[in-house]
Parts: structure tokens; C-alpha cells; sequence
């Protein structure tokens, strides 16, 4: 929770897989994410403007979501992030805890992040404006919703 960062990729070695159907309206990068690691999303618009990722760590220390929650919270606090909103999300594996952080200007960073066994599920987002997030913010939910995870 303490090095996931907006501007750059934060999980560069995943702990296990994770999926999700790819949102409408973006395209997959796998390649280019997966083995190159040239890309800071899996997941792009064509206009750059909206960037998703999903990797997987260790739960370590071993613990609940709601002990993430606290973490994370302290940590975006420590970071001066605004936080907008939070939801809850549930995939058909895992339940999301999602948070609407205000980043840099305009820019939006989307933080969701679930807890299973040994492993914490991450998925982050950055969208450049407010309007974008507002437009995106179904599909954002689709894809948090269609993540797969044994």
C-alpha cells in the first residue's frame, strides 16, 4: 500500500494473476505491460487520457481489508491526497475497497484494492480530468466488477 504511486507503474513483479474483461472504450496493452513493462497501464484510451492497471502482492502483513483501509487511508492522508469519494465493489471473488483521490490539478487517481488469503488484488486508475472520471466512472466500476481472481 505504501508504494503505489499515480505518475508510474507500482507493482512491477506480480504476486499471482488477476483479470478483468477489458473496459469498453480502451485498449489492452498486454505486451507492452505484461512483458516489455514499457507501458504504466494495461489498459489505455486511444487519447491517452485514461490509464488503468491491475498487478497482485502479498498480503503482508497478513491482514483484513478493513486493516488496509486504515493503512491505505493514513497513507494518502500522509501524501496530502484529497480524497473524493469511496465505494465498495464486488467482483465475483473479492470485494473491493475503491477510493476517488484527487491527484495533481485536475487529475483523478482511482485506487481499489481487495483482499484474499495471501494476496491483496490492486487496480489503478488515472484520468487526466474530473469530466473524464465522471464519464468513465460506470465503466470503471464494470471492470472492477469483472475481475477474476483464484
Amino acid at each position: 500500500i505504501a508504494g503505489l504511486r499515480a505518475q508510474g507503474r507500482s507493482i512491477n513483479r506480480d504476486y499471482r494473476k488477476a483479470e478483468g474483461k477489458k473496459p469498453e472504450g480502451f485498449f489492452k496493452l498486454e505486451k507492452d505491460f505484461y512483458d516489455k513493462k514499457r507501458s504504466n497501464f494495461l489498459y489505455i484510451t486511444p487519447d491517452e487520457k485514461s490509464g488503468i492497471r491491475i498487478g497482485v502482492v502479498k498480503n503482508k502483513p497478513k491482514a483484513d481489508l478493513k486493516f488496509w483501509n486504515e493503512a491505505f487511508t493514513i497513507e494518502m492522508k500522509n501524501r496530502k491526497y484529497s480524497q473524493l469519494h469511496k465505494e465498495s465493489i464486488k467482483s465475483k471473488s473479492v470485494a473491493f475497497a475503491v477510493y476517488y483521490l484527487k491527484y495533481f490539478s485536475e487529475r483523478i487517481y482511482i485506487v481499489a484494492f481487495g483482499v484474499k488469503d495471501d494476496s491483496i488484488i490492486i487496480i489503478e486508475a488515472l484520468f487526466k480530468t474530473k469530466s473524464i472520471t465522471a464519464h468513465m466512472k460506470n465503466t470503471m466500476k464494470k471492470y472492477i466488477q469483472s475481475v477474476e481472481f483464484d
